[in-house]
């Protein structure tokens, strides 16, 4: 991209790579922990569904709670944590009493969050890059995502996750329950 800006004669010299990533070592399947899952009341054989990020109306909180209603009135076994916390907490937990909510977590406590889990929900349509979703694939887990800026220069529509259009609840509710059946086998 900075060879075509230049072409372009855009910022001439005036450039710099700005780099993202995670870190393989942190972010990693080995930090998957059934004793972290124990301490959270997830059973060894449950299929854990995770959402890594602040809960904040941005980052589509309603639409994960009504994504993981259908997946309940489904029938479809599974649970669901929440790593973050903000202001939409409070109505969440109503909404979502069966969800365990981590809070807030950073660093090895973030990863063995994420490595402990088994897919990736992010409904999220605001995001300009979603270092998070990044995250989740190095921890090992497929990723459901709305179809959005942010995660649709990192899914691999059927090879590392899903994306599926934010008005398309139903199918946001089938990847996952097509991914919790494989994950349950």
């Amino acid at each position: 991209m900075m060879d075509e800006l230049a072409r372009q004669g855009i910022c001439g010299g005036n450039m710099r790579l700005w780099t993202r990533g995670v870190d393989h070592e942190r972010f990693s399947p080995d930090r998957r922990s059934l004793d972290w899952r124990r301490e959270r009341g997830i059973g060894d054989d449950d299929v854990l569904i995770a959402y890594a990020g602040r809960l904040v109306a941005e980052k589509n909180m309603k639409l994960m709670s009504r994504v993981f209603a259908a997946l309940k009135a489904r029938g479809c076994a599974h649970r669901t944590i929440l790593l973050g916390d903000g202001p939409e907490a409070g109505w969440m937990r109503k909404a979502m009493p069966d969800t365990v909510f981590a809070g807030f977590l950073h660093g090895d406590d973030l990863a063995t969050g994420y490595a402990s889990s088994d897919l990736f929900f992010f409904p999220s349509i605001t995001e300009t890059f979603g270092n998070v979703t990044l995250e989740a694939m190095a921890s090992g887990l497929p990723a459901v995502n709305v179809d959005a800026t942010g995660s649709r220069s990192l899914v691999m529509e059927g090879e590392t996750g899903y994306l599926v259009a934010e008005q398309d609840e139903a199918l946001l509710a089938d990847r996952l329950a097509e991914l919790v059946l494989d994950s349950a086998k």
